[in-house]
């Protein structure tokens, strides 16, 4: 019998600060995710993360991306 699991998610209204900016973002964290990705577009920026990402990690890929930019 095949087991069913549910995916979990979560949305989260958050900021970070990089640098002298406050960006404002929308998190989302999924069980079925397995990759961080960034998207923007007209309604700002969303963070798309796996379920078990760590704060570290989700500020370093920010910082990594604010970087660039």
């Amino acid at each position: 019998m095949a087991k069913v699991v549910k995916a979990m998610r979560v949305e989260e209204a958050r900021s970070v600060k990089l640098g002298e900016r406050e960006i404002a973002y929308l998190l989302k964290r999924s069980s079925e995710r397995r990759r961080i990705s960034l998207r923007v577009d007209e309604g700002g920026l969303t963070v798309h993360v796996p379920w078990r990402t760590s704060e570290r990690r989700l500020h370093h890929a920010l910082s990594d991306a604010g970087q660039r930019c």
